[in-house]
């Protein structure tokens, strides 16, 4: 049977800091795989090494200097950005602000980064070049959090139930608070599927099938973003649908109170990145992963 293997993810550990001993088992560990993966005739298959460190570490211009100088030495082909705590939950002003500015130090590596477990603000990162790439659950993985890790099992294998993503304000309800949402006047018409590949049926086919329903509007969301030039991203974004979902969760929220803290989050949101576009518009752009091995990445 022919194996079909896209890339693989390095061994890694929770990096305490700039001189954590981790540091270097990690390049043992990333060399070693290299070497395995060479002889064995797959040198053209990436490694993709997650990077996996408190915000505090990854905000610190000391430190992160510190890491871009261990990724540069390592025969990698993108990062993979598990930051503690971050996410859609963890994205006030300062932290995303801050999440961008790393991103862009991490550019001069050269290299793909792809954020792990962002959820929605995972898009406003693609669309101001922060990222290459996203990662996130179905439905649910809206934040990274370091205990995944450090936490004991409880020992419960079941997944949480699919929620239902309202796409124009970036949110997500239970299948019983959608079900209630869409139940207010005006809200199917203005946040219902409306003759979309993933439901015919409308809002009732996002709470019946909520989690093909997510898939087919986030690629949506992701591929107009990678129709765009990169450097007009930003602006695409601000318009056509932050400055429009801010506006449209004030009524959201009236029909679901649940959808006020969405509506402060884009409003901040807004904000910050009103202001960055203004005053300080991304300078670099990460690269997107293509699934091979970048031109001299061999060497």
């Amino acid at each position: 049977m022919k194996e079909a293997l896209g890339a693989l993810l390095a061994p890694a550990h929770i990096i305490s800091g700039a001189r954590d001993p981790w540091l270097a088992i990690d390049r043992r560990l990333v060399e070693e795989l290299r070497r395995a993966l060479d002889t064995r005739g797959r040198g053209q298959t990436p490694i993709y090494y997650p990077l996996v460190v408190r915000s505090t570490v990854f905000n610190d211009e000391r430190q992160r200097q510190a890491l871009i100088r261990h990724l540069r030495s390592l025969p990698i082909d993108a990062v993979w950005l598990r930051i503690h705590p971050f996410g859609t939950t963890n994205s006030g002003s300062l932290a995303l602000r801050r999440y961008i500015h790393a991103c862009q130090d991490f550019h001069q590596l050269g290299i793909p980064l792809v954020a792990e477990r962002t959820g929605t603000v995972g898009f406003p990162l693609l669309a101001f070049g922060a990222v290459g790439g996203i990662e996130s659950g179905v439905t649910f993985g809206e934040r990274f959090t370091l205990d995944r890790y450090t936490r004991r099992s409880s020992g419960a294998g079941f997944l949480p139930a699919p929620r239902v993503y309202v796409a124009e304000v970036g949110a997500f309800l239970s299948r019983e608070q959608a079900q209630s949402f869409f139940d207010k006047r005006g809200m199917r018409a203005a946040h219902g599927c409306q003759g979309q590949p993933c439901c015919r049926r409308g809002y009732e086919d996002m709470i019946a099938n909520p989690r093909r329903h997510f898939v087919v509007q986030r690629a949506s969301e992701v591929n107009k973003l990678s129709r765009t030039p990169a450097e007009l991203r930003p602006t695409i974004y601000m318009d056509e649908f932050l400055r429009p979902a801010s506006d449209a969760v004030i009524r959201a929220a009236k029909a679901h109170p649940s959808l006020e803290v969405v509506r402060k989050r884009l409003d901040s949101w807004r904000g910050t990145l009103g202001a960055m576009l203004v005053a300080e518009p991304p300078s670099s752009f990460s690269r997107v992963p293509v699934g091979r091995r970048s031109p001299g990445a061999e060497d």
